[in-house]
């Protein structure tokens, strides 16, 4: 395996993830959806920690995918769907279930993971052997 193709393969899932994060759960939702009792506003500083953890996900999961030997895009998306199901989308349920979120919020949260994951599927899916 080559760390380098790995590595590049993690990098540009997490720019297409980061951007798929930013549509379906960013700003717009938050200046539409939002209630202002859930918002932090904290700057720019925000904003850069939370644009480095798509890549981390990128990262984890094309490991994930190598030290499984998940080989090929069906096998990368259905590991995407059961992260999916195991982890974003109960919490996130849960957070709307609790805290004074908008279903309409909810819903993209819930999308956006999904759609990252996809993403991440198909990058290491096509490209991590």
């Amino acid at each position: 395996m080559n760390w380098i193709h790995l590595a590049a393969v993690a990098a540009a899932a997490g720019v297409l993830a980061t951007y798929s994060d930013w549509v379906l759960a960013g700003d717009w939702v938050q200046k539409r959806f939002g209630n202002p009792d859930i918002w932090r506003n904290r700057g720019i500083i925000a904003v850069l920690l939370s644009t480095v953890l798509p890549f981390v996900t990128s990262a984890g999961f094309a490991l994930l995918a190598w030290k499984l030997q998940f080989v090929g895009l069906r096998n990368c998306l259905k590991l995407a769907l059961a992260i999916w199901v195991i982890g974003p989308l109960p919490l996130i349920i849960s957070q709307g279930i609790f805290l004074k979120l908008n279903r309409i919020v909810v819903v993209l949260l819930a999308a956006s993971w999904l759609v990252k994951l996809t993403i991440i599927a198909v990058a290491v899916g096509k490209y991590v052997h």
